[in-house]
């Protein structure tokens, strides 16, 4: 066997392990997270791999886009890195409500407790209802919101907030 096809067959084992492993918890059970990108570099002894090129994520109903995604890994993965002009997301809630989309140019989501972190640029929208700030945190878990930054920091939350259509009032 010559050096470079070991090279090859190596890479393409360690793929296949690699993505063998990445099962994360989710409240409905073990779901898997499904990578597509250009390219990825794995880097075992530090327990990550990037991903480069046009990369989508999907895990459920929960799915992000970016230029870059790095994963980082001890035995399950513990967090994702995204990058992008901008990072998008987009969660369809189990409980059946409108799709929230978000965006930022940096996403961390901590997979443990499902929590996505936007930073630069970020906003949410769900429905008609917004959230833009420089930073926001998103339980995906539960549905709540966080937005700003710390109190010593310059920049301001802006929130749109429709009213609930009330269909189930009597006509005028």
């Amino acid at each position: 066997m010559n050096r470079l096809y070991r090279h090859r067959l190596t890479l393409n084992l360690l793929l296949i392990l690699f993505v063998a492993c990445i099962n994360v918890q989710a409240d409905s059970g073990q779901q898997p997270i499904e990578i597509t990108s250009d390219s990825v570099r794995i880097d075992d002894l530090k327990g990550t791999a990037t991903y480069s090129g046009d990369v989508t994520a999907v895990q459920g109903g929960f799915e992000l886009h970016a230029d870059q995604l790095t994963l980082v890994r001890h035995q399950n993965i513990d967090s994702i890195v995204a990058t992008g002009n901008p990072a998008v997301f987009h969660q369809q809630p189990a409980d059946g409500a409108e799709e929230i989309h978000g965006q930022g140019k940096k996403a961390r989501y901590l997979l443990d407790e499902g929590i996505l972190v936007l930073e630069v640029d970020a906003s949410i929208t769900q429905g008609q209802n917004t959230f833009t700030s420089e930073r926001i945190r998103y339980d995906t878990r539960n549905a709540v919101v966080t937005a700003g930054q710390a109190a010593s920091s310059n920049s301001r939350v802006t929130s749109v907030i429709h009213p609930r259509s009330d269909e189930a009032s009597p006509p005028p």
